[in-house]
């Protein structure tokens, strides 16, 4: 097993799909944020709508437009002084408003996990292996592990790029709410280790690499989210029931997994993810190590 392991990583480190696709992870969502980030510094700067209260006790407080016209009546007779926010007078940014460019990993993960096991076959390595291997799943288990530690390095090296990129150039942004970003950062982990997950298991039934590409990049299109809410509505119509089919599988429910300030409602979604992502490891792997020892190579 340790050979086998060691032989895996070896391939892994030595391909150039490694490299490409780790290197376009990390570029796309570094890419994104910088492309938006004078919008966003815009949007902070003028805070339109948002307005600064004084009360008659000389406490400060920020509020909307909304706000501001259902206290009107009650501020008629009041000591109240409002004005609009200035320029710098925002409150910071936490990295809720970044969280999202890191959720691009899970596509190139998907595409990582599918090339490497298709590797396997396309070069006749699978041949040459698997004649002089003891248990055949040996060599499963190791490619599971890589895809585990390409996971790792998409989604650390996704994280640092993002949060420095932001630190430099996003107006008001301070690293705040740390440990609702680690349990969005694990989170988020489980679920590309699902995915990739998956796209090694369909690699390996279909021998071909085809099928879990296309999945794996339509996850981040508006294509996936239109048909998510079609099945949902069909569903939700036909049992008379609210139906989220995002809550049941864990590549799908990356669409749902978002950045929360609230420690409770960041807890229950990590819950979700833990559970959804261990079963969908736990399945797609068994099954994964049962067809490769039924498998004639």
């Amino acid at each position: 097993m340790r050979n086998v392991i060691r032989m895996e990583l070896y391939r892994m480190f030595h391909s150039i799909s490694f490299y490409v696709t780790l290197a376009l992870c990390v570029a796309m969502s570094c890419g994104m944020l910088v492309s938006l980030t004078p919008n966003k510094n815009r949007s902070y700067e003028q805070q339109s709508g948002y307005y600064l209260v004084t009360d008659a006790e000389g406490r400060q407080y920020r509020i909307s437009a909304d706000e501001v016209a259902q206290k009107e009546a009650e501020w008629q007779n009041g000591d109240v002084e409002l004005r609009p926010l200035k320029y710098g007078e925002v409150e910071s940014v936490n990295p809720g408003a970044i969280a999202h460019f890191i959720g691009t990993a899970d596509m190139f993960i998907g595409i990582f996990a599918a090339l490497f096991a298709a590797g396997f076959y396309q070069s006749g390595f699978c041949k040459n292996v698997t004649g002089i291997l003891r248990h055949k799943y040996d060599i499963y288990v190791a490619q599971i592990l890589c895809v585990i530690l390409f996971s790792t390095m998409a989604v650390v090296l996704n994280a640092a790029g993002v949060v420095s990129i932001a630190a430099v150039a996003l107006h008001y942004f301070q690293f705040t709410s740390l440990p609702e970003f680690g349990m969005y950062l694990l989170g988020r982990y489980l679920l590309c280790c699902a995915v990739g997950s998956l796209s090694l298991f369909l690699t390996h039934l279909l021998r071909s690499n085809l099928l879990p590409i296309i999945y794996s990049v339509l996850l981040s299109t508006t294509v996936m989210t239109a048909l998510i809410s079609l099945i949902n509505d069909r569903i939700s119509h036909l049992f008379s029931v609210d139906f989220d089919i995002s809550n049941y599988f864990a590549s799908l429910y990356t669409y749902a997994f978002r950045f929360s300030n609230m420690a409770e409602d960041m807890s229950k979604m990590l819950i979700h993810a833990v559970v959804l992502s261990i079963c969908a490891i736990v399945v797609y792997n068994g099954l994964g190590l049962w067809q490769m020892t039924k498998r004639d190579f």
